[in-house]
């Protein structure tokens, strides 16, 4: 069994879906809402166990009852949980949707402000399979890699305000990467272009002259994914076409996917269709930890025409979980 670790948020996520946004000093009434555990790595998390891997989650949140009620889900979903208790609020995201699917998001940070390793949490890393890192706060991202020498094997999940801060910032971090996972607005920030060419000229630049990863994955929402490679591998993955109900969460699911398959054996198509598969059916559900199960999955490979892709991933998962 594959033994995996996600360092970052843990939030509570409420949803409210409006017509339109309220003008100043005006209020407009709620259509819909609801409320979602949530948080990258939180969300990552879950969806490694829906794959079979014995999932870590390090998260930092409030002694409050919220705190409490969402680090007891994590649990009877079979996520290891270990939780640095702070004296202050647990972090919670608004995500506001009005009535054109538009998104937009507060987010108040709590206690995730203050993650960090204890001396234990590095040991019981040093010993996992692989981590992934993802947090939008820069204090604690070097905080915490500083504290990774010793792991092998790490993957980094890109936020706005990370991104924001561009190549240098990652050089000096002084951390070679696994795997970085970007979104099309990430990369645009992160190399200060629009261009697609050009930031794909940028991956091959950080993966084969700086070296900072082995490879690149960016999600490009209903435009698929694209992977950059050692050895100038390149390779673009359309998307699947479902209805799409909540698009929060689908990025976290789909490096989960891609990273477990990819620590799996599977080669990097494979890896990616099999990721934008779990993504798209996650998109078809409320809630960014409502993650689906393998076999839902598969099946929706199947029916998509990838009984190929389907076969792979269930002889080399057999090897790794029970499947």
């Amino acid at each position: 069994m594959l033994r995996i670790g996600a360092i970052g948020h843990l939030n509570m996520d409420i949803y409210v879906r409006v017509e339109k946004l309220p003008d100043p000093d005006s209020r407009e009434t709620c259509k819909e809402h609801y409320i979602s555990i949530g948080g990258a790595a939180t969300n990552y998390s879950i969806t490694l166990t829906k794959l079979g891997a014995e999932s870590h989650l390090f998260i930092a949140r409030g002694s409050d009852i919220i705190g409490e009620l969402l680090e007891n889900t994590l649990t009877s979903m079979k996520v290891i949980v270990h939780s640095r208790k702070i004296n202050i609020h647990t972090g919670m995201v608004i995500v506001i949707v009005d009535d054109k699917g538009i998104k937009y998001m507060i987010s108040i940070p709590g206690a995730n402000k203050h993650l960090d390793l204890s001396d234990n949490d590095v040991e019981i890393l040093k010993n996992l399979d692989h981590v992934h890192v993802v947090t939008s706060d820069e204090n604690v991202l070097r905080r915490v890699l500083e504290k990774l020498y010793n792991v092998k094997s790490i993957s980094l999940g890109f936020r706005t305000e990370i991104a924001r801060l561009g190549i240098d910032f990652l050089l000096r971090l002084n951390t070679r990467f696994k795997i970085m996972f970007l979104n099309r607005p990430e990369a645009e920030l992160l190399f200060s272009t629009k261009n697609m060419e050009e930031i794909k000229r940028r991956c091959r630049e950080v993966v084969e002259s700086y070296m900072l990863c082995d490879e690149i994955v960016i999600t490009l929402g209903e435009n698929g994914s694209l992977v950059c490679g050692r050895g100038n591998v390149e390779i673009t993955v359309p998307a699947f076409n479902v209805d799409v109900v909540d698009t929060t969460g689908a990025g976290d699911v789909f490096a989960a996917v891609y990273t477990f398959s990819r620590l799996c054996g599977l080669g990097y198509v494979e890896s990616s269709i099999f990721a934008s598969a779990y993504a798209a059916l996650k998109c078809t559900r409320r809630g960014a930890s409502n993650v689906p199960n393998v076999d839902e999955v598969l099946a929706f490979l199947e029916s998509q025409g990838h009984r190929d892709v389907s076969y792979k991933v269930r002889n080399i998962f057999s090897r790794k979980v029970n499947l």
